[in-house]
Formats: structure tokens, C-alpha cells, sequence
């Protein structure tokens, strides 16, 4: 029986000890942030109101945004910016001239030129928009876009 009291002391201390060692997550957070491992996870919309209004950034992510004004999908692109993080939204004709000529890792500075009136009382967003490839090149390249919206 002497064996049994001994594993289960043993047994005993080795839980008491891990204990004293597990991190919890706000210290697991607080020394992640302190190592500058952490990574802002909220974006501001960027808007373009004048001609010359520009956003530069690497491109962390592309996601779908609908209108329902409109019926439409168009991309969000959402990048990592001197201002934090910020999503722009360069319309249908952006993201089919953008389409596979950019990905994640690109830096990317986009010009607002100016809004164009359509038929219909539509209206357009014209941008110009310049691409620095991340290492390794994304195929196309082609890097600079006037893009109509």
C-alpha cells in the first residue's frame, strides 16, 4: 500500500506544480503584445471625397461587401496603413482589373481621380492605382491601373 500513497503524492505535487505554471490568456496576451507579436483586428472605412485623396498600404485581406442599393458584390480590400488598419472599396470595375494582378503582401497606394456621372444618374469612381509586388512577383506584371468605377 506504501506504493499507492507514494504515486499519489507524487501524482499530487506534479498537479500542484503545472499549476503554478499555466498562463492565463490576459498574461498570454500581455506578453504576446509586449513582443509586438499582436495585430490590430479593426478596420476604419477609408473615404474618398476629393480628387488627390490616396490610401497606401499592404494588403492584408480581401473580402466580399454587398450593396443593396446596387444588387451588387464588390471587394473590400482591407490594408495595413501608416493609420492602422483601413478598407477600401474600389467598386466592380476595380476588382475586375485588380482581379489577379494583386495579392496579400502587395503594397498597394490607390489615387481617387475623380466621380463620373453614367447614364442612368450612375455614378463612377475613377482611381489610379500603383502596386509594389511582395517578393516573388504575382504573376502579371503589369503594376500600375487606372481604374474605373
Amino acid at each position: 500500500m506504501n506504493w499507492f500513497y507514494t504515486l499519489f503524492l507524487a501524482m499530487f505535487v506534479s498537479i500542484l506544480a503545472m499549476k503554478g505554471t499555466e498562463m492565463s490568456y490576459k498574461k498570454q496576451f500581455a506578453d504576446a503584445e509586449k513582443a509586438g507579436k499582436t495585430r490590430e483586428m479593426n478596420y476604419q472605412p477609408h473615404e474618398f471625397k476629393t480628387a488627390g485623396d490616396t490610401i497606401v498600404g499592404e494588403l492584408m485581406d480581401i473580402q466580399d461587401a454587398y450593396f443593396e442599393a446596387t444588387k451588387s458584390h464588390v471587394n473590400k480590400y482591407i490594408m495595413q496603413t501608416d493609420d492602422g488598419l483601413e478598407s477600401a472599396i474600389f467598386g466592380a470595375i476595380g476588382d475586375a482589373q485588380l482581379k489577379d494582378r494583386i495579392q496579400v503582401g502587395d503594397i498597394i497606394h490607390a489615387e481617387f481621380i475623380e466621380k463620373k456621372e453614367l447614364t442612368g444618374g450612375r455614378t463612377a469612381n475613377i482611381f489610379k492605382i500603383k502596386i509594389i509586388e511582395r517578393e516573388g512577383g504575382n504573376g502579371k506584371k503589369e503594376n500600375d491601373s487606372s481604374i474605373n468605377d
